[in-house]
């Protein structure tokens, strides 16, 4: 055997240890790719005693428990947030919510549609689209026993999700479909008696869209009760004891967590097309340039969109506790570096900075002297972009808002004197891929025609003068010497 047998071993190591770093990495990108986030809170306790349903005692207090802990912990903006409780909860008040935020929502933003409520199972309202044949309901305000063809059913849920444009939705359900005990927060129908533990799925069908999670309260042949799951779920959600010490809790980590303080709601979790790692609790930081446009790396990690293209000013992002260090990336401006604590889940101070532009810059002078070419004027073509020079003979450009210069594009700095003094001079520039930086122009030397020209000035005034005299002499000859010399004769 060879004495190098090891090397394999050593190699399977360190691919390994690649193959980490590059998933650790990854996910700290995803993590970060985010913009604004939207929820509509539901909450329905006071049934009408028409109903035929019992009331409940905590939905109400619910919903306004967990929006406090979107808003202080989440980030979630207040405006942002639409709460429906009791006798605004009709399926008329829940339609109208969706509709308001229909026109606000965008493809990378985040929906949570949270229900606490009683529930129900129906058969289903459209063929094939559930496994066991019946529709999880939920039941809204204007809900009757009498008349179950008014229940609010899953697949109607999934249609109004889907005329959003949020491409994660996070559904949360503190409801559940079956009531063995009488106090449970369901009630029985005589379809959900048919079918059989096995049959039995949760808030999971055609019409929920694709990019959703979903956390209910209990699993689909088993119970939750009033007060208990949206209880332990805003506790859960305001100890960061339970999920260390980054200040990001993800629904996956809820989950794992709700299931150790409530073993016997079974709790469930679904994933439709998603990864679970979406946080709901985290600290929210926006980042802005002016100009806007420039990139955004944390802790060396380049952001980075839907798309996976570099991610641009403005943007919002999530970090976790503890110190990062932050850089702002704009082709044409200076590069920025800034170190900033995060100490909390939240809405963070915002981060705005001023971008300083980088220059392309020079110098002209006279040839023989050295001395400045003061108040000269200077084009940079084919923007069309003019200066002139100061009191050093400088000459600067760096106004990349007005006059837009373009990566990978060749530029001439030309030298035109209005006052002939110096001769026309031209001179090619490329800034670069790495335009992060001043480009610095050679100094321009140009000859002094100012005292050429004084010279043939003076030649020309020394001809006329000549000129002059020759004129004088002759005029003397023939107006005066010839016709006296003729009178003599």
């Amino acid at each position: 055997m060879s004495d190098k047998w090891w090397l394999p071993f050593i190699l399977l190591v360190i691919l390994a240890s690649i193959f980490t770093m590059t998933e650790a990495k990854s996910q700290t990108i995803e993590l970060t790719n985010f913009q604004d986030r939207w929820a509509i809170l539901v909450g329905v306790g006071a049934y009408p005693e028409s109903s035929g349903i019992s009331p409940l005692v905590h939905p109400s207090d619910d919903v306004h428990k967990l929006k406090d802990v979107l808003i202080t912990r989440g980030a979630f903006e207040s405006s942002n947030t639409e709460t429906l409780t009791d006798e605004q909860a009709t399926r008329k008040g829940l339609e109208g919510a969706f509709q308001k935020l229909r026109s606000s929502i965008k493809a990378n933003d985040l929906l949570l549609f949270y229900f606490s409520g009683r529930g129900a199972r129906v058969s289903e309202l459209y063929a094939d689209d559930e496994q066991d044949g019946l529709n999880e309901c939920l039941l809204l305000y204007d809900s009757t026993r009498k008349s179950e063809g008014n229940f609010f059913r899953d697949a109607e849920l999934g249609q109004l999700l889907n005329s959003l444009k949020a491409k994660r939705t996070v559904i949360i359900i503190d409801a559940c479909y079956t009531a063995i005990n009488r106090n449970a927060k369901a009630i029985t129908t005589s379809d959900d008696d048919a079918a059989s533990n096995n049959q039995r799925d949760g808030i999971k069908n055609d019409y929920i869209p694709n990019g959703a999670v979903i956390l209910e309260a209990c699993a689909p042949d088993a119970e939750t009760f009033d007060g208990v799951f949206t209880s332990s779920l805003v506790d859960t959600l305001r100890d960061d004891k339970a999920h260390g010490a980054d200040g990001i809790i993800t629904i996956q980590e809820t989950w794992e967590y709700l299931q150790t303080v409530l073993p016997n709601q079974r709790t469930q979790l679904d994933r439709i097309g998603v990864l679970s790692s979406i946080s709901l609790i985290q600290p929210l930081i926006k980042i802005t340039s002016q100009p806007s446009g420039a990139e955004i790396f944390v802790d060396n990690i380049q952001l980075l969109d839907e798309s996976r293209q570099p991610a641009i000013t403005p943007v919002s992002i999530i970090l976790s506790v503890g110190e990062h260090n932050i850089k702002w990336q704009k082709w044409g401006y200076r590069i920025n570096l800034l170190s900033r604590e995060i100490d909390a889940p939240g809405k963070q101070e915002p981060v705005p900075l001023k971008l300083e532009p980088a220059s392309i810059r020079g110098k002209l002078v006279y040839e023989n002297s050295n001395k400045p070419i003061v108040d000269a004027n200077v084009l940079l073509d084919p923007i069309e972009y003019e200066t002139k020079t100061n009191n050093q003979g400088e000459f600067v450009f760096n106004d990349w808002e007005q006059y837009k210069i373009k990566t990978n594009e060749k530029y001439r700095v030309q030298v035109r004197d209005e006052k002939n003094r110096v001769p026309f001079r031209e001179v090619s520039i490329e800034p670069g891929k790495d335009f992060y930086e001043d480009k610095i122009v050679d100094t321009i030397s140009l000859r002094n025609l100012a005292p050429e020209r004084r010279m043939v000035s003076l030649r020309n005034i020394g001809i006329m003068i000549a000129i002059l005299i020759v004129v004088s002499a002759a005029a003397v000859w023939f107006l005066i010497i010839r016709p006296k010399r003729i009178r003599e004769y």
